[in-house]
């Protein structure tokens, strides 16, 4: 299953949007990327002196991109908000998104009020028991 978007999110919940692939039957190794469990797909901007944006249309995140087709204006210092890979506050110019669920809600809904987040990426559910979890998976991450 594919998340196709975060739905809903709180302390104790993520709500996720799933779907199956889409033209699965015609895909192979050469015309996609591999994907981890629970991590975005989405191209994040790159900081060089400057921040440079791939186009949503071909698999940029709208955090910040002034193109931005989707409507984000409910989302709090849209794009002026930088975390480091380990979601400490940083810089511009340091700024990396981890790809996980968490950095996508700290971007976009950092005060947790339930807004849709942009997040796509293979869904695999976690347990705050890390025993219970597929390896290399983080129940916070």
């Amino acid at each position: 299953m594919l998340a196709t978007q975060v739905n809903q999110t709180s302390k104790a919940e993520i709500t996720v949007q799933l779907s199956d692939s889409v033209a699965a039957d015609r895909l192979n190794s050469l015309s996609v990327q591999s994907l981890a469990p629970n991590r975005c797909a989405l191209r994040y901007r790159v900081f060089d002196g400057s921040f440079q944006y791939t186009d949503e249309k071909a698999g940029g995140c709208p955090y910040g991109n002034p193109t931005s087709a989707s409507d984000w204006t409910d989302v709090p210092n849209f794009g002026n908000l930088y975390f480091d890979e380990d979601g400490n506050p940083t810089t511009p110019a340091n700024d990396k998104c981890n790809l996980s669920v968490g950095a996508c809600l700290a971007r976009f809904d950092p005060d947790e009020n339930g807004l849709t987040l942009p997040f796509q990426g293979l869904y695999t559910p976690v347990s705050n028991d890390p025993k219970q979890n597929p390896p290399g998976i983080l129940p916070n991450g």
